[in-house]
């Protein structure tokens, strides 16, 4: 997922962007019959050929390389605008805060202290309430475990995201798991659906998506 910045994608050129072979090979091919014909500006005519081909040969190196480095620099700057524009999205979606949190974890940052899953899970409903989407939080077996804060938000932020207007996401937190069930449709996974898994796995916890269900193993050491 992670590209290093030292490593070069290969760069396609197009037509437009290759020397022109066809005006070279027409002067290469008149440098033969200069050859041919014992003529040329330099004597004996072998010299006008050879001098004259190393010169279409370099010229033509030249253009190529002028034009892959120019190709290269436009791919670079489209990269660089695809990252920015995902940049934003994520901070529009998930916060500022949030996202640096989560970048720390990923990056193998630390975890934060253990905390009550049942509060984290509290603390998500509330704000995903605030938003318009009723959540209600069921809990049998509390326990506590660090870096579990941002797979928590970002499997209720999905729920929210896919359930049908009306309908009503839940959160059950019982032995050994979370799960957040949904009425929305089947295979919505997404980037939430991503990010959950990504900072569960980081904390030694996983996250598993079914239908109208994602449930968060916690891990066996909290």
């Amino acid at each position: 997922m992670f590209v290093t910045a030292s490593r070069r994608r290969p760069v396609r050129l197009r037509a437009h962007e290759v020397p022109d072979v066809w005006p070279a090979a027409a002067i290469v091919a008149a440098l033969g019959l200069l050859l041919l014909a014992g003529g040329g500006p330099l004597r004996p005519a072998l010299a006008t050929f050879a001098i004259g081909t190393a010169a279409v040969v370099a010229a033509m190196w030249l253009r190529g390389r002028v034009a892959r480095h120019r190709a290269r620099r436009r791919a670079e700057a489209a990269h660089a605008a695809l990252i920015a524009a995902a940049a934003s999205r994520l901070r529009d979606a998930v916060g500022d805060h949030e996202l640096a949190v989560a970048l720390d974890v990923l990056t193998g940052g630390p975890l934060g202290p253990p905390r009550s899953v049942a509060a984290i899970a509290r603390e998500v409903a509330a704000m995903t309430r605030s938003a318009g989407v009723p959540v209600v939080v069921a809990v049998d077996h509390d326990l506590r475990a660090p870096g579990l804060d941002g797979a928590l938000h970002a499997l209720v932020r999905r729920a929210a995201a896919v359930a049908p207007p009306q309908s009503t996401v839940t959160v059950a937190v019982t032995t050994g798991r979370v799960e957040v069930r949904d009425e929305g449709s089947a295979g919505i996974d997404g980037f939430d659906g991503e990010l959950a898994r990504g900072l569960a796995r980081a904390a030694g916890a996983d996250v598993h998506v079914f239908e109208g269900l994602a449930v968060l193993e916690l891990p066996t050491r909290a």
